[in-house]
């Protein structure tokens, strides 16, 4: 009678665990197709706002003109994507 209750138990978290995966994998499609790409930050230089190893998410298509100061940005350095936070604004860009 246990053993029943048991497979029938994991049955159902095998199926919600399933259902969940379908779905999270829906939204990072839809995610990726609107322009918003995960990263992992590999570097501890946002910390402590944002340690080491975190998944972060980078919007591609925003808008240069609405940055501020304050705000975080990805960029690349060669085949090396930095996030940094700006400090400044100048004439000559961030």
């Amino acid at each position: 009678m246990a053993n029943g209750r048991l497979k029938v138990f994991f049955l159902r978290l095998y199926t919600v665990l399933a259902g969940l995966s379908v779905v999270l994998g829906v939204l990072a499609l839809i995610g990726i197709a609107s322009g918003i790409l995960p990263r992992i930050l590999t570097t501890s230089s946002m910390e402590p706002s944002i340690v080491k190893n975190s998944l972060v998410l980078v919007d591609t298509g925003y808008e240069w003109s609405k940055l501020e100061e304050g705000d975080a940005i990805a960029f690349r350095v060669g085949s090396t994507e930095v996030l940094h936070r700006i400090t400044d604004i100048t004439d000559e860009g961030l």
